[in-house]
């Protein structure tokens, strides 16, 4: 394993330990993403990012690289173009938010799974999340349909392959291909919303392409990440949720080939996404809501950001 990117906003002490994490696990390049301030408040906790990144630097210069942005991106933006940044220069990396806390044994994980994103034409990720009770995940290595993206690792053509569907999405004529209509549903909402700025999401349209395309991502049998995303930073995860400060489990390796899990990819719909046939009627109402209040982001839609942003 020789690269990971760590995407930091407000976190100072985070950022120390994700920086530190990576260190002692052996990773040899480490990207720093820092977005812009936002307020008097952020300013502060933005400097202070970038304080703590500049002193790893100072003591390992050919390890830590950063970037500032001088303009502030949201979440989503922010995220997408740091994973720009890091495929320019790397054939794989690991991606970390500055909310997700990985065990070291994840990097172990990550190590052995790259074997699998980086030669199979459907696996896409290998993510170190693993929300679901330990009698879904059995002892071994999971396939999912599910992206999960606190704490992952890609490949640089996988990655560009999801950004290129990304920045060329058009939800009028996408087709749903396998998915039934009320997951499409689903998904295809939460896209036309994160597309248009309402959400600040950026992971939300990448699924929609995952799902539809019948990709996979590498699962553990156990949790490797604590997303601690419920301080006053948060702006999609809060203390209310159940998955968040989740355990951290023992990973030992893998005896076997990863193999499709039906009844944990069911277990995900249904308690992580709580996806149901009610979405057909609820993203219609969720629409007409939108329509009807004329609601308008106020950083504007995320494609036309990341264009003016890649100008």
């Amino acid at each position: 394993m020789t690269a990971a990117l760590i995407v930091a906003f407000r976190r100072p002490s985070n950022l120390s330990q994700l920086i530190q994490s990576c260190l002692e696990n052996g990773i040899e390049r480490i990207y720093v993403h820092l977005d812009a301030p936002t307020s008097l408040l952020s300013q502060v906790e933005t400097r202070a990012c970038f304080r703590v990144a500049q002193s790893f630097q100072d003591r390992n210069p050919e390890t830590i690289k950063i970037r500032r942005s001088d303009q502030n991106l949201g979440t989503a933006a922010a995220v997408i173009n740091a994973c720009n940044w890091v495929f320019e220069n790397e054939e794989y990396s690991i991606i970390l938010e500055d909310d997700c806390l990985p065990s070291d044994q994840f990097f172990d994980f990550v190590r052995d799974t790259r074997q699998f994103v980086t030669t199979s034409p459907r696996i896409f990720a290998a993510s170190g999340t693993q929300l679901a009770p330990s009698s879904l995940t059995q002892e071994n290595l999971s396939l999912s349909a599910y992206l999960m993206i606190w704490g992952w690792a890609t490949s640089r053509d996988k990655w560009q392959r999801m950004f290129s569907e990304l920045m060329n999405m058009n939800l009028e004529t996408l087709e749903r291909g396998s998915l039934d209509i009320a997951e499409f549903a689903y998904w295809r909402s939460g896209a036309r919303r994160a597309l248009q700025g309402i959400v600040d999401a950026w992971d939300i349209p990448l699924m929609l392409n995952f799902r539809i395309n019948n990709r996979l991502v590498v699962l553990p049998n156990c949790n490797l990440i604590t997303n601690i995303g419920s301080d006053h930073v948060a702006i999609n995860t809060d203390s209310r949720s159940k998955f968040t400060q989740m355990p951290l489990g023992t990973y030992k390796g893998f005896t076997s080939v990863p193999s499709s899990n039906d009844a944990l990819d069911e277990w995900i719909k249904r308690a992580v996404f709580g996806i149901s046939w009610r979405h057909l009627l609820s993203t219609k109402l969720t629409h007409l809501y939108d329509c009807l209040v004329g609601f308008r982001s106020k950083r504007g839609p995320l494609l036309a950001r990341l264009h003016t942003v890649h100008q």
